[in-house]
């Protein structure tokens, strides 16, 4: 891969700034972001998003010393990770004894992502059952808004263009457990548009980009218009019982339009904190929240977030250093491979393949 500096720094600065903006969209969402002297506490979907972080690094990991693997079988691992240590009672499988119960990687470690912080009902029917779907033979027919909202930190993958490869695992991803056809069509539109906000330094353009783009991803034309439509003047902008409209429901279909919407609305970076506010009073607020955040998080980077904010989220440093770890396994392979000696020793601890 023939990778500049410049090239990555600007995308791990976007990366960063998704994970922490999704995390404090949907903070913002459930009313956790108390008085300005208290600390923010996480939701359900950063937390499942910070294993899905985790679960692509040991993906990664594991094709390099390795040669072979199923990306979504390691994210379906990292999942049952934090049913464990939220207690949740899940079917059993072969390899649990060789893993050592899966009690591995450092985000075991982690308080705040062992506490129940709302629920993930198909994610965890999935994990109970012990039968990960795929989009080809799905189990359900989910489209719940945590099918998106958990895979958006795979966006890291169409570094250097290649989007197809993000939204392709992204789909597999989201079908594990949501198995919608509707709702791989979102993920995919998700996952470019999200994309695309990292590429562009403007906001508006990277969501204008990226809802162009879905036109590309094998979604009918009427579906594709729809993520233009929200960002259009027709819609006006700034309006609730519009919001309301956009996005009715828990779905991860209202999760999109509506982030998206808001986001066209609130663009700026000094607009952060307004748009987060104004998600929030969406029907499911966490959902658009945690997308809004996401898409504005993507576009500004972290460098431009409220430090008021960041500081005082719980999982901000657990999110900041998965994105960095994500990007930094994409482009340099800290922990070697299968011909390299790892640089760093304590690499492959962090990150075990599998």
């Amino acid at each position: 891969m023939n990778i500049d500096r410049a090239e990555v720094e600007s995308w791990e600065n976007g990366i960063r700034g998704m994970m922490l903006g999704l995390a404090l969209g949907e903070s913002f969402g459930r009313g956790l972001h108390p008085h300005p002297s208290r600390v923010i506490r996480a939701g359900v979907s950063t937390q499942l998003a910070a294993f899905t972080t985790e679960g692509l690094i040991r993906a990664m990991v594991r094709m390099s010393h390795k040669g072979i693997c199923s990306p979504p079988d390691v994210i379906w691992q990292a999942y049952r990770r934090w049913a464990k240590g939220q207690g949740i009672s899940i079917a059993p499988t072969v390899s649990d004894a060789a893993m050592a119960g899966e009690a591995d990687g450092w985000l075991k470690d982690v308080s705040a992502l062992r506490e129940r912080r709302g629920s993930s009902p198909s994610t965890v029917t999935a994990l109970q059952s012990g039968h990960p779907g795929t989009p080809e033979r799905p189990t359900n027919q989910s489209m719940g808004c945590q099918g998106l909202t958990r895979v958006l930190p795979l966006a890291v993958l169409a570094f250097q263009g290649r989007t197809d490869q993000a939204v392709d695992l992204a789909r597999r991803v989201t079908a594990l457990s949501h198995g919608s056809p509707v709702g791989l069509g979102v993920t995919a539109a998700g996952i470019a548009v999200a994309a695309h906000c990292i590429r562009c330094d403007d906001a508006q353009d990277g969501l204008h980009e990226g809802a162009n783009a879905t036109h590309h991803l094998g979604l009918p034309t009427s579906v594709s218009n729809q993520y233009l439509a929200v960002l259009g003047l027709e819609y006006g902008k700034g309006s609730l019982p519009r919001l309301r409209e956009i996005a009715p429901d828990k779905t991860s279909r209202s999760a999109l339009l509506g982030g998206m919407y808001v986001a066209s609305t609130y663009p700026h970076p000094h607009q952060f904190t307004e748009a987060l506010a104004f998600a929030a009073q969406a029907p499911d607020g966490d959902s658009v929240g945690a997308v809004t955040g996401a898409l504005l998080g993507a576009s500004h980077g972290a460098s431009q977030l409220p430090v008021d904010l960041v500081s005082r989220h719980e999982l901000a440093w657990v999110l900041d250093t998965l994105a960095r770890d994500a990007v930094l396994e994409l482009t340099d392979s800290p922990g070697g491979s299968d011909y390299e000696t790892p640089r760093d020793r304590h690499w492959l601890t962090r990150y075990p393949g599998w």
